[in-house]
């Protein structure tokens, strides 16, 4: 959908089975969800995303479940109107899936067989240096005492970073005391070695066959994935769909649907730079390490073999081989439809539908690893349902001749019911032995269970006066559980209108359709589950009795809340030129989001640290402009263009009183906020201090002085847009699709790491320059600040001050002060440039100020442009397959994420990278490396 869609946006944080975030319109809710509701052949499901905070696991949403081989059509509704259909769940949009079925009088049976298969690759690895190898301060080793006697070997990892030495060859021993070959040497490709090329099969086979007054279609797909990181994220998923329907004489007709998902996944990766994850080797692992003298990964006693204690990072190969998870989950989605024609103007239909996940997890963390010594292991089973019940009267006439009416009335309930039991223990017996049983200690256990439910009664009516004028009201009560009794009704009415103006123009005219609509809506959002009581939760044993914490997570609920509301106005225009060749799409919109219900920071004193609690307003305005043109068509060859664009503004007018900012989400030396009177999602960290355009730095040592809180930029783009095109050319067809994000901003956290780490070849800077001052000349700190001998006034001059040293801040000054030394501050307070700074730093501690100190270093442009799918096709020729089984054959190569025409970012970091799929975007910490999909997909009909 990304790129076809004006104004939608998909996020995902790369790996296979992993959430994926889609948001419309921008976000509406500071702290709540902003996605979407799916609905699957008129039947809401749930697409709670699977991220796992605690553990740092993404466990894949709901809509992924969905078989694409099974899905007829994709319609986007946009904007909260989509609410008076489905409540409000559909508050931010709503995705409508409509899948296939058979068709009623069409008696032939119907056999279709797909196979497509799809290879991940990763396109763009980190631009690592290799020059220095593992050490610190220009040394291999900081003393003696780690030099092999008599060999003048030093063991590999004694050192966990990459600062050093030149990689000349030097004698180096592996794990076991053993030379490696080629010494102390660059290892260019001991990150690209844990990576491959990944495979995804899904084969899958459907039948259909009807009658005069039945149909039915049933299908079967399995798919077979693994990942570019060697032994992660292995899928096997089976889908079963079946679907029926019947006329029952000239009055009743029923529809069912059913689908069943039974998928499991070993091994997912841990994500965010998490110690216990593979991933973060390619941050740490410094540049002399030998892959080979990982292996094997055990010591004698079964125990984990590190390399160096910088970071406490496990040895990777332990965590592809030693360390697992793997969970299971059986999903059903099934719907009964049944209507009842009660005259040729009314009808009556009964729905009944249910989304029921059952899943089941354990991690395992194999005793004697770095981090978790002691082992760990943990098991969790889940189980949610959801049931929704419909009933709805609709009526359709023609009033008279010029008026035409069409209305619904209904009512509706839904029930959600969520148990969750899990047990973990963190200490082991033995080896080898991933159950709860093998505890050397008290299991913890828990089990939670949400429910809750919403009773709605809704109506609609479309009134058309003579095919151009047409008026729609809608309204639409709701009565949540999660709100207070006082407060859980809540109505939502919507009015829309539209002109079809082009019946008025002549015949021959080059505009032959034209429509101009406007629309107001209101709708309104409950609380999520368990906001209105502060209860209690288990804390442990205290002299081996237990004790309970009031309040769950330290986070206070309120039980006066009442629903969100947004209130959104949209005019739109729809044009059409020549005969429908040219189509122009366009969308303006404001919506304005009130009650929000924010969790808040609140002072620690007061026993808590956050308060459920109504605040704030949130506003969206925006443009959506879509053309889709057939620019030839002849009887060979058709070429379609399709483009759109859309920008979205987004600001918070308001929060809490006394309140002005709202943290959303942290990650090392970012925080994303929303910030009063700013756009939604600012990103702010610690910058060097600067006054104007001169920076200043700490007069002692040449380092950044932190300024706290300073803009970095923000998460959203500026604008977004796509380019594609469509040809066919008898049997052949071609289209592609370039996709354009322009503006934002995004926060490297790996990028800053790595370069604290030495990995990189922008840790380059100023490293020779101080292996000669430090390592060669001896030279101090002291004289590395331009100071020489103490005397009796101060200090000589250092004679040789002019020389490069190591690394230092261009153009960066000391700041002003006076005799006393005191600061002298401009008349905003502000300090002021005194003398030009000629310290030289260790680039170790250069490097480090952009971990904490120094996030504008790291933080990026997110402005790219990508060939975001490609696909070539060739159908044979029905006069070929005559006299054959075969009624349609077609193959076609398939590519997306193929290309990155342009970005900002370093290289092998994703501009469009995320550790989440929450609200907290415009941070990239540990996420996968660009990559490209291409295979083939095969499709045969009989």
């Amino acid at each position: 959908m990304a790129g076809k869609v004006a104004g939608l946006q998909v996020t995902t944080t790369g790996q296979p089975g992993s959430s994926s975030r889609v948001v419309i319109r921008g976000e509406n809710s500071m702290t709540q969800n902003n996605q979407p509701l799916w609905v699957v052949d008129g039947v809401p499901i749930n697409n709670d995303m699977g991220e796992n905070a605690g553990d740092r696991l993404d466990f894949g949403n709901g809509a992924a479940d969905l078989n694409p081989d099974d899905v007829e059509s994709i319609t986007v509704l946009q904007g909260p109107n989509a609410a008076a259909l489905y409540g409000s769940r559909a508050a931010n949009g709503a995705i409508l899936v409509v899948t296939k079925k058979g068709k009623i009088e069409d008696s032939n049976l119907g056999i279709a067989i797909n196979q497509n298969t799809l290879f991940n690759t990763i396109t763009e690895f980190p631009a690592y240096q290799n020059v220095y190898g593992e050490g610190g301060n220009g040394f291999l080793v900081g003393n003696g005492n780690n030099i092999v006697a008599g060999t003048g070997a030093v063991r590999m990892g004694t050192n966990g970073s990459s600062w050093g030495m030149p990689m000349l060859g030097q004698p180096y021993n592996d794990f076991n005391g053993k030379p490696v070959a080629g010494g102390y040497s660059p290892q260019p490709g001991n990150i690209t070695s844990f990576y491959k090329t990944s495979v995804t099969n899904a084969s899958g086979i459907s039948i259909s066959k009807a009658d005069a007054v039945s149909a039915f279609r049933l299908s079967y797909t399995f798919t077979n994935s693994d990942d570019v990181l060697k032994n992660q994220n292995i899928i096997k998923r089976h889908n079963v769909a079946l679907s029926a329907s019947r006329k029952l004489g000239s009055i009743f007709s029923i529809d069912t649907r059913i689908t069943y998902t039974n998928q499991g996944t070993k091994n997912r990766t841990y994500r965010n730079l998490d110690p216990s994850s593979p991933m973060a080797a390619y941050v740490y692992m410094p540049r002399s390490l030998n892959i080979n003298a990982l292996s094997p990964w055990a010591d004698a006693n079964g125990n984990s073999v590190t390399y160096g204690s910088v970071n406490n990072t496990e040895n990777p190969l332990w965590m592809l081989y030693e360390n697992q998870n793997e969970d299971t989950r059986n999903r059903i989605l099934g719907g009964i439809t049944a209507t009842a024609k009660l005259s040729n103007h009314l009808s009556f239909r009964l729905q009944a539908s249910t989304d029921i996940a059952v899943s089941g997890f354990y991690q395992y963390k194999e005793l004697g690893g770095l981090k978790t010594p002691l082992g760990y292991y943990s098991n969790a089973s889940q189980n949610n349902q959801m049931w929704d019940y419909q009933g709805m009267f609709m009526y359709n006439n023609k009033l008279g001749k010029s008026f035409t009416l069409s209305a619904n009335v209904g009512a509706e309930y839904t029930t959600t019911n969520n148990l969750n039991r899990g047990a973990n223990v963190s200490s082991l017996l033995v080896h080898d032995m991933p159950s709860i049983q093998n505890s050397n200690a008290f299991p913890f256990a828990f089990e939670t269970k949400v429910r809750s439910n919403v009773q709605s009664i809704y109506g609609n009516a479309t009134l058309g006066f003579r095919d151009f004028l047409f008026l729609d009201i809608t309204g639409r009560n709701d009565w949540s559980s999660t709100l207070p009794v006082a407060n859980s009704s809540f109505f939502y009415p919507s009015l829309s209108g539209s002109f079809v103006f082009s019946n008025f123009l002549p015949e021959n005219s080059v505009l032959n359709y034209g429509k101009l609509r406007a629309s107001v809506a209101q709708v309104g959002n409950a609380a999520p589950p368990q906001s209105l009581v502060t209860t209690y939760a288990y804390g442990g044993l205290f002299q081996g009795n237990p004790y309970l914490n009031y309040g769950n997570g330290n986070q206070l609920n309120n039980g006066a809340l009442m629903p969100e509301k947004t209130f959104s106005r949209e005019a739109g225009l729809e044009l059409a030129f020549f005969k429908s060749r040219l189509q122009l799409t366009t969308n303006v919109y404001q919506s304005n989001t009130t009650n929000q219900i924010i969790k808040a920071q609140i002072p620690v004193e007061t026993g808590f640290s956050t308060r459920v609690m109504n605040a704030g307003e949130m506003r969206n305005r925006g443009v959506e402009v879509s053309v889709n043109a057939v620019a030839i068509q002849s009887k060979k060859l058709r070429w379609n263009v399709l483009a759109n664009w859309s920008m979205n503004r987004n600001t918070v007018l308001s929060l809490a009183p006394g309140i002005d900012k709202l943290a959303l989400g942290t990650n090392l030396g970012a925080t994303v906020n929303a910030i009063v009177g700013q756009p939604y999602g600012q990103l702010t960290g610690n910058a060097p201090y600067r006054s104007h355009d001169t920076l200043l730095v700490n007069p002692s040592n040449g380092r950044t002085i932190a300024d706290p809180n300073v803009l970095l930029g923000n998460f959203h783009p500026d604008w977004i847009g796509s380019l594609g095109a469509n040809f066919k050319y008898g049997n052949f067809d071609l289209s592609f699709l370039f996709t354009v994000k322009w503006g934002g901003v995004i926060y490297s956290a790996s990028y800053g790491r790595a370069n604290f780490a030495g990995n990189t070849v922008a840790s380059l800077y100023g490293r020779d320059e101080f292996l000669m001052s430090n390592v060669i000349l001896g030279e101090n700190d002291q004289e590395r600040m331009g100071n020489g001998q103490a005397i009796s006034t101060g200090t000589t001059p250092y004679a040789d001050a002019g020389r490069p040293k190591g690394a230092r801040y261009p153009d960066a000054y000391f700041p002003l002060v006076d005799k006393t030394g005191k600061y002298i501050l401009d008349k905003d307070g502000r300090m002021q440039p005194g003398v030009k700074s000629s310290i030289w730093m260790n680039p170790t501690t250069y490097n480090s100020d952009m971990v904490l100190n120094n996030t504008p270093a790291i933080t990026y442009n997110a402005s790219n442009i990508k060939l975001s799918e490609l696909i070539f096709g060739y159908s044979i020729p029905t006069r070929i397959l005559t006299g054959t089984p075969f009624k349609t054959t077609r193959l076609a190569f398939v590519g997306r994420n193929l290309w990155t025409l342009f970005k900002h970012t370093p290289q092998g970091i994703d501009p469009e990278a995320a550790n989440t799929t929450g609200n907290a975007q415009g941070i990239e910490s540990g996420g996968s490396f660009p990559y490209a999909i291409y295979g083939f997909d095969l499709k045969v009909t009989f």
